[in-house]
């Protein structure tokens, strides 16, 4: 709060580290809370009422474009991920996408939502616990023991 307010910054040498860390320690404690009586930058601040449901924005055009010009296997933040999922053959990430991205199927029902073989959706979870303890052994090897 004494962050957002910035009145601290009144009661202190700015220059001087020490000083800043005590002015911000004591404001911590004396506890300032968000009230609507307080502002910041002209806005009074608000209070989120209790279980409300803060839904994430839809994907904006951008999202969509790229979407369709970058492969499944290259969205994901997770350079481990990455590399597991492009190491698939096509018909194998279609089966790993569809069972990604429905929660409530198992890898039994997501092969035939992209027309594959049932068995193929074994296949495909076999194949990436082998990568992934494959990507879990390298990276352990270019870790040095301490000992």
């Amino acid at each position: 709060m004494a962050l957002l307010l910035r009145e601290w910054e009144e009661q202190v040498d700015l220059q001087d580290p020490d000083a800043v860390r005590a002015v911000l320690r004591k404001c911590a404690r004396e506890g300032n809370d968000l009230d609507s009586d307080h502002q910041v930058m002209g806005y009074k601040i608000g209070h989120i009422e209790e279980r409300i449901d803060l839904l994430s924005p839809a994907p904006g055009p951008e999202a969509l474009a790229i979407a369709t010009v970058v492969p499944w296997a290259e969205h994901f933040d997770n350079r481990h991920v990455r590399c597991a999922t492009g190491r698939l053959k096509e018909e194998e990430q279609k089966v790993a996408r569809a069972w990604a991205e429905n929660p409530r199927l198992n890898w039994r029902q997501a092969p035939p939502l992209v027309d594959e073989d049932v068995a193929m959706g074994e296949r495909v979870r076999r194949k990436l616990l082998r990568l992934g303890d494959d990507i879990v052994r390298r990276a352990k090897a270019q870790i040095p023991e301490v000992n």
